[in-house]
């Protein structure tokens, strides 16, 4: 492979990795905050976030590889670990080393989430997102055309994408949802009396009317009436005993 093939693929991958780990943060800014973006389910949203960062890990590789192995940009083999012998553009690389270290720290809090402790993997979490500022710096200051307009573009957007989201997630406005909660809360049952009905209770027909509009006798109405009606009929009864018979007035 050729040194220009290097560079080539060199640039584009850590092109392309940028665009891909904006992606990531903003997915997972999302993914925390449990909304459906285009009707998608949270479950979907959490394998992209996880797909994404995937993706800008193997971009990275192939953008760490192909500068290593590129003699042009004169870099060691460790470099990508440890910022030494850095090649051309020391303090450039130095950031991009750095940003590497960080995100692979994000990669493997994610990927032991469940073996750590919460409060140790948000910190964990937290302190990788530092991989991003320090990406851009290093893609503007050691890319080839790190200042042409196209990178420049590309960059701006990728900062504001980032920070519009973090604005968010920090925002007293961001309330994380539960999958499957409702999308407003609840209201409170109607107080007894105020003739409207309570949340999952069936709305009333007036007594005397069905919903079409036609007259009926109510079913509470009836049976009270038959309730009245026997206990008239008992008191009748008890009252004739109760009188003396002719033979008795003889």
């Amino acid at each position: 492979m050729s040194t220009e093939t290097l560079w080539v693929y060199g640039r584009a991958s850590g092109f392309v990795d940028l665009v891909l780990l904006t992606l990531t943060l903003v997915l997972g800014t999302v993914a925390r905050s449990g909304r459906r973006p285009l009707g998608l389910a949270a479950t979907t949203v959490s394998r992209l976030h996880r797909t994404t960062a995937l993706l800008a890990v193997l971009f990275l590789a192939v953008h760490v590889i192909t500068l290593i192995a590129d003699p042009f940009a004169g870099l060691g083999v460790w470099s990508w670990i440890v910022p030494v012998d850095l090649g051309l553009r020391p303090v450039g690389t130095a950031f991009g080393t750095v940003a590497t270290q960080l995100l692979l720290l994000g990669v493997l809090s994610g990927l032991l989430r469940r073996a750590l402790p919460a409060r140790g993997f948000r910190l964990l979490h937290w302190l990788a997102l530092a991989f991003f500022p320090l990406a851009v710096i290093h893609g503007i200051a050691t890319g080839t055309e790190g200042t042409a307009w196209y990178s420049l573009v590309t960059s701006v957007a990728c900062v504001l994408a980032v920070t519009a989201s973090l604005i968010w997630r920090l925002s007293p406005r961001f309330e994380p949802r539960r999958p499957g909660a409702p999308r407003f809360p609840s209201l409170p049952p109607e107080p007894p009396g105020s003739g409207r009905p309570g949340p999952g209770q069936p709305h009333a027909v007036p007594a005397g009317r069905t919903a079409a509009g036609r007259t009926v006798t109510s079913r509470t109405a009836t049976t009270a009436g038959r309730a009245a009606g026997r206990t008239a009929t008992a008191t009748a009864r008890a009252a004739h005993h109760d009188l003396p018979s002719s033979k008795e007035h003889a």
